[in-house]
């Protein structure tokens, strides 16, 4: 069987047909800089270690970012083998979503196609690849390899980056998201009966696509499961994985995935928001929940840039956080409203910079 494996990352892509009403401007060089920031200390390195490097990571970028970023994100995967930088257009006819445009960095055939979803701000444990490649493998070797499948991580840990003095590097604390993570978020299809990647599917149905016994939850999920009957019907590429196949936990075996959490986003309610009913998996909570970061023993699984997240300390502080949550109300705001806003925290920002460290003299 021939496996042909990506991991895509997307990167500052300002695209209005998948983006909410009014959004931050990706390509924002306040933002830039963050989110190159985060891929260093965060992504890259989960990347990096990876106990199973037989895969492509595509760092999916927009056509517009500006030469310092792209610099410097080449700075970053210096050394790296099977890397690839691909420009997203949302003027042309080719969807992200559909497998085409990796065309060019597959073998022909590729055969059954894998896409792992990294976002630059999440990290996978060093043996998720290994894990997620070897269920498909032996599926294959007893002959029930699916045309379509969905993998993901329901074990997910959120690390909150909110650096103080009492917590160096944040906390750690059960998610309270989705029951499955957009970290690690794959799809196995076979090509060319499946010609799709992991961009079309949402992480927080992943359980439910190809659970044909129970009502769709929402109409998306309803279409998606009319296309796959369709197409399986049409293509006569094997049975779907359906009931307890339908769905693949490989954080059962390879570990946790982190999540970050940094102030942006729909992220900002979950800062103080108390743990998930239930059980939950991760560090064990404290009273509150939460508990300081210490390092590589908060995160076991995973690999972290430790040196990256202290050299970007400031980045990170709490009114830093604040102001980044604020911005981001902002886009839900009337236009002039948010013109007054965010010349009123452009000022605050200004000034707060401008005041003295505890270490600094004078």
């Amino acid at each position: 069987m021939r496996l042909t494996h990506f991991v895509i990352t997307q990167f500052c892509l300002r695209d209005p047909r998948r983006q909410r009403r009014r959004p931050m401007d990706p390509l924002a060089p306040r933002n830039m800089d963050l989110r190159l920031r985060l891929l260093e200390t965060i992504c890259l390195p989960g990347l990096r270690s990876q106990t199973n490097r037989d895969f492509t990571w595509v760092l999916l970028i927009d056509r517009a970012l500006g030469p310092e970023a792209r610099q410097r994100l080449q700075a970053m995967i210096c050394g790296m083998d099977r890397v690839r930088i691909c420009e997203y257009r949302a003027d042309v006819e080719e969807r992200p979503e559909a497998l085409g445009w990796l065309a060019p960095l597959w073998p022909d055939p590729p055969g059954t196609v894998v896409t792992t979803l990294n976002d630059d701000d999440d990290a996978l444990p060093r043996r998720y690849v290994e894990v997620v490649q070897s269920h498909v493998r032996d599926l294959a070797a007893q002959a029930r390899l699916p045309p379509f499948k969905v993998i993901g991580a329901k074990r997910i840990v959120q690390w909150d980056m909110v650096f103080t003095p009492g917590a160096p590097l944040g906390w750690a604390k059960p998610w309270r998201g989705a029951a499955v993570a957009s970290c690690g978020f794959s799809l196995l299809c076979r090509h060319p009966a499946f010609a799709v990647n992991i961009l079309y599917l949402t992480h927080k149905f992943a359980e439910t696509y190809c659970d044909f016994q129970t009502p769709p939850p929402v109409e998306h999920v309803r279409r998606i499961r009319q296309w796959l009957r369709r197409a399986e019907r049409d293509a006569r590429a094997g049975r779907l994985a359906a009931g307890p196949d339908a769905f693949f936990d490989a954080s059962r075996d390879a570990g946790a995935v982190v999540m970050s959490n940094h102030g942006g986003n729909v992220q900002q309610r979950r800062l103080n928001q108390g743990p998930p009913a239930g059980e939950h998996e991760g560090p064990a909570p404290s009273k509150s929940y939460r508990r300081r970061v210490q390092g590589a023993a908060t995160f076991p699984d995973v690999e972290i840039d430790w040196r990256a997240a202290r050299r970007h300390h400031r980045h990170f502080r709490p009114w830093r956080v604040r102001i980044r949550r604020l911005e981001h109300v902002l886009h839900k705001i009337p236009h002039a409203a948010a013109r007054r806003l965010r010349r009123l925290t452009g000022r605050l920002r200004s000034r707060v910079s401008r005041v003295p460290g505890p270490g600094s003299s004078g």
